[in-house]
């Protein structure tokens, strides 16, 4: 079976935890790199240390690229047949959870790659950010459960009463997080509001200039 090694790109951030993940597949006479990360002169040492002399293969060998969109429209995550390991970039994260905001991510198209990536039985997750997983039937289930549980929380919030995008993330999300933070979770309730909105549970209107959504048409 192919080795499998972890190069830490130094980026810690409030998004990316320790920083984001090089792997390098070791199949032989040559290797694999997925995901090289930052254009960082510290980091690409550190890849070249780890590969020594062995060659960079231009084919994926072992490896079937799976079109995983949802956290962006171009993801893509790559599957290990003979381990039942998934490389899952940024779609599922050895900790926490991984961000949808709109308009670059898509909360159906997200569940969907959850599904795809869970009839495959994947024994292990080598994720873009934080650890391995090895729990990977369970880890897919939880971020599936999250994003519906969230879906749920904006629906019924949305239900109590129409409002605004930013309005409806301070009753959501409570009114204490800091700027930053805000403006990510906007974009992260936005998105759960376009699916609502396609799903036609939720309708959405102007009125002076804003867009305002409701559960019942006005």
């Amino acid at each position: 079976m192919p080795l499998v090694h972890r190069v830490v790109a130094p980026n810690p951030g409030p998004y990316t935890g320790p920083g984001t993940n090089t792997w390098i597949v070791d199949a032989g006479p040559v290797a694999v790199v997925i995901d090289p990360g930052p254009d960082d002169d510290e980091h690409l040492a550190a890849i070249d240390k780890r590969l020594g002399s062995t060659t960079v293969g231009v084919v994926l060998v072992n490896v079937t690229a799976l079109y995983t969109p949802g956290h962006s429209a171009d993801h893509l995550s790559f599957w290990l047949a003979g381990d039942r390991a998934v490389f899952t970039g940024d779609l599922v994260l050895g900790r926490g959870s991984s961000m949808v905001t709109y308009p670059e991510g898509d909360v159906a198209d997200y569940l969907r790659s959850l599904d795809r990536l869970a009839a495959m039985g994947p024994r292990i997750l080598f994720p873009g950010h934080w650890d391995p997983v090895p729990g990977a039937m369970a880890k897919l289930a939880e971020y599936r459960a999250h994003r519906l549980d969230r879906e749920a929380q904006v629906l019924a919030e949305v239900g109590r009463g129409s409002g605004t995008g930013p309005e409806l993330t301070r009753r959501v999300y409570g009114p204490d997080l800091g700027d930053e933070l805000m403006a990510a979770a906007e974009m992260t309730l936005r998105a759960h509001l376009k699916k609502l909105v396609d799903d036609g549970a939720v309708h959405v209107h102007t009125v002076n200039g804003e867009e305002v959504f409701a559960t019942s048409v006005s």
